[in-house]
């Protein structure tokens, strides 16, 4: 049984089905994981994927197809993942000298296009796929005019001007069913971490900086250091709670809502997806609760929304509102007023037979601000307060009780109340939503509610007898709090965080990579675009290029047969620069070198003829610059097929990345050697400038691009 529940985790994590099986066992997730990592360290995972057409890693970012599903792919579409004819085809061409060079360079590129083009095709498949199951509506991107629309997920803001890349946004269009806008051509790139690193000096500031201390230090060379604020923190933050199920942590979320209603206290909801806000958002809606929704797909309104957010009485439900880095003033007045409502309400209560009303104050300033209203309220009540664990207990009873009637307890708490909905995986989300509240000194108070149907704890599964400490709230309903469901947050996000700086770590290795790549061809440019003499740099391309054509026709000077061998320069060289090379017939191997740097030499002193010697400069400038940013552009589009496909078929430790960093490094020695190949061809056959004056090629010099990079 185990065994078919890890083969379907391996399917769909977020089967609705697995859910049902595991839920009346809170370890049976355990064991399942347990399964699955056993089978991947004895290297024998194909036995709980052979049935499978793709397989889901355990974090949910990355997939892979199985055996059976690239066969099912190729009976559909042809060979795709491994077409060995084509290859084998290649490789004939390129010592097939029974052609001539042109005809060979003909068939090689064919050859080569037919590759790529299954090469894409492949990639368009695995990102059909990875859209389909990986990427979920509400949560990672949403639909607006139209348009699909990339959610961001430290903002929860929506994105219309970013992008997925290498047709993964298609994928998307055709899955929501909306038209497929073109693709988006990648001119550069560069991580954070390189963009940062551009800058001398580096500096920031945000209140929940000291838990990623390590990370900052590690990642950035940064120390992180606290400062006192100017201002007591008068925020009271409760200890989270845990319901059974879903529906439960709802209606207690409900109860509270409604509770600050009745004493207009500004209420804000947080949530971690659209789908969560829409759900509670109906909710409220449903009791006739009024309030406003702020997540990607209206934020436009954005301004508008959290300026009400601090109003008497406001309701906000807000989708990622942490990452949002805006400030809810509140309202003038806002706690005097609610303090009267409070006093209204004890009033009502003792009026309706109640006995007694204790109100429990979270701090010694919230006690003496009730204390003042009850006084200046003369309303004869009887108030007793008591000094308690967590704050102080106000008493209130009618003085000229003659029965004994119920008890009610309510806290009572000013400012902004922040409900969080869901516990991230990330404590610095949390504690920056809660600190929404209590802001530049004011009151406030934070809670989060939660279910063991949340995403950090579905899949922990925890057991109710290792977090002993319950309760029931006025409504009758079981919660877990206290210091054992804190611990095991906790140690939840600890593993969490450990799993995602390894997933960065991972990514990190990667962009080092690229970046390294980057860096060197944006210094190169910068370097070119400031000389004022382009002629010594065109003297080492040429020189370059003879080295690599008399290695390559007479390898470490050695002869096989000269005739053939010299037939096949001279193929090349008349070929690429229409000149004859038979003035080196003959000539000691040695010299060759040189013959062919003089031939070059003389082919491009013709074309230098036709122009002046600034314009010759400047027309040998841009285009190479032209040639270079082309074949950049391949570059990047190449090595970003290399990481997907590596992301695409899960991680695999150093291999792949000792892999993927050979390859790239070959793609970018190859990258350089093509943009002499076409330069010095282009620049030698360059024609003659028109009457009217020179117009040197159109060059597209990505000055943004090389600014930030170089």
């Amino acid at each position: 049984g185990l065994i078919i529940l890890a083969k379907l985790y391996l399917a769909d994590p977020d089967s609705t089905v697995l859910r049902q099986e595991l839920s009346s066992d809170p370890k049976g997730l355990k064991r399942v994981l347990r399964i699955i990592s056993e089978y991947r360290v004895d290297e024998d995972y194909e036995y709980l994927t052979s049935n499978l057409y793709y397989w889901i890693d355990n974090d949910g970012r990355s997939l892979c197809l199985t055996e059976k599903g690239q066969d099912f792919v190729e009976s559909c579409l042809g060979p795709m993942f491994e077409d060995s004819a084509a290859l084998d085809r290649l490789s004939t061409s390129y010592s097939n000298n029974g052609l001539s060079l042109a005809s060979r360079r003909k068939e090689i590129n064919e050859l080569d296009r037919q590759l790529a083009r299954k090469q894409d095709r492949m990639h368009q498949i695995l990102r059909m796929i990875w859209g389909y199951a990986l990427l979920k509506k509400g949560v990672d991107y949403l639909v607006r005019d139209d348009q699909v629309v990339l959610i961001d997920k430290y903002t929860g803001r929506g994105r219309p001007d970013t992008r997925y890349h290498f047709g993964l946004q298609a994928a998307l269009e055709i899955k929501e069913g909306v038209p497929v806008q073109p693709e988006h051509e990648v001119l550069g790139q560069i991580s954070v971490r390189g963009f940062i690193s551009q800058y001398s000096s580096v500096c920031g500031m945000t209140g929940t900086a000291m838990s990623s201390k390590r990370e900052f230090q590690s990642t950035y060379g940064l120390d992180v250091i606290s400062v006192t604020p100017n201002k007591h923190l008068k925020r009271t933050d409760f200890e989270p709670r845990m319901y059974f199920s879903q529906r439960t942590k709802l209606e207690a979320m409900l109860d509270e809502v409604r509770f600050c209603q009745l004493i207009g206290r500004p209420v804000l909801i947080g949530t971690h997806s659209i789908n969560e806000c829409d759900a509670i958002s109906q909710l409220l809606t449903s009791d006739g609760i009024d309030h406003n929704l702020l997540n990607a797909a209206n934020d436009l309104e954005e301004d508008q929304i959290i300026h009400e957010a601090g109003l008497l009485g406001s309701v906000t439900v807000a989708t990622d509102m942490a990452g949002r880095g805006t400030d809810i003033i509140l309202e003038a007045g806002l706690d005097s007023q609610i303090t009267s409502n409070y006093i209204r309400l004890v009033g009502h209560l003792l009026d309706d037979g109640v006995g007694v009303v204790t109100l429990q104050c979270p701090t010694n300033e919230a006690a003496e601000i009730l204390l003042s209203a009850v006084s200046a309220s003369d309303l004869g009540y009887g108030v007793v307060t008591t000094n308690k664990e967590h704050g102080i207990e106000v008493m209130l009873q009618a003085r000229d009780v003659s029965t004994h009637g119920r008890v009610i307890n309510m806290d009572f708490g000013l400012g902004l109340f922040v409900i969080g909905a869901e516990a991230s995986d990330n404590a610095r989300v949390d504690r920056q939503l809660m600190g929404r509240s209590g802001r530049q000194g004011a009151f406030g108070t934070s809670q989060f509610f939660l279910s063991a149907e949340d995403c950090l704890l579905k899949d922990a599964g925890p057991a109710s007898s290792a977090l002993a400490d319950t309760g029931i709230d006025s409504a009758g309903r079981t919660f877990l709090e206290g210091a054992p469901l804190n611990r095991h947050i906790e140690k939840l996000r600890e593993n969490a965080d450990k799993d995602a700086e390894s997933r960065r770590a991972r990514i990190e290795e990667y962009t080092r990579v690229f970046e390294a790549q980057s860096f060197a061809y944006y210094r190169s440019r910068m370097d070119i675009l400031g000389m004022e003499d382009f002629g010594p740099f065109l003297d080492q391309l040429m020189a370059a290029k003879a080295a690599q054509l008399s290695e390559m026709y007479f390898p470490g000077f050695l002869v096989d047969d000269y005739s053939r061998q010299f037939a096949d320069l001279s193929e090349e060289i008349y070929l690429d620069y229409n000149i004859s090379a038979s003035s080196l017939h003959g000539v000691d191997l040695n010299l060759i070198e040189d013959g062919i740097t003089e031939l070059l030499n003389e082919r491009l002193d013709k074309t230098r003829e036709r122009f002046t010697s600034r314009e010759f400069n400047e027309l040998s400038t841009l285009l190479y610059l032209q040639t270079s940013d082309e074949l950049w552009k391949e570059h990047i589009s190449y090595v970003q097929s290399l990481i997907l496909s590596t992301q695409l078929c899960g991680a695999h430790g150093r291999g792949d990345m000792a892999a993927f960093t050979l390859t790239s490094f070959e793609s970018y020695e190859l990258f350089q050697t093509r943009i002499v190949d076409s330069f010095l061809p282009r620049l030698a056959g360059f024609p003659s400038p028109p009457t009217n004056g020179t117009r040197p090629p159109r060059v597209e010099l990505f000055h943004d691009v090389m600014q930030i990079l170089a």
